[in-house]
């Protein structure tokens, strides 16, 4: 769980958003197994200074599970 601060602990804080994304990315031909990548992504809004900054974090994270990772392609014939 991620710890969000509410306006009234962060006077400063204006607004925050966490995007969850899952996509599975196959090989076309089928050579190499499926890859299951989680992204997270989060925006911040906040005041600085009499402007407002806006700050954009983001990372993958491959969760491919293992036993696709070592399993040899099946062919279809």
């Amino acid at each position: 769980m991620t710890h969000r601060p509410t306006a009234s602990a962060d006077p400063d804080l204006i607004h925050t958003s966490t995007r969850t994304h899952l996509s599975t990315n196959r090989d076309p031909v089928g050579i190499k197994p499926a890859q299951v990548v989680l992204r997270m992504t989060r925006m911040e809004m906040r005041w600085l200074d009499g402007e407002v900054a806006v700050r954009f974090t983001g990372r993958d994270i491959d969760v491919t599970p293992r036993s696709s990772k070592s399993r040899p392609p099946r062919h279809r014939g």
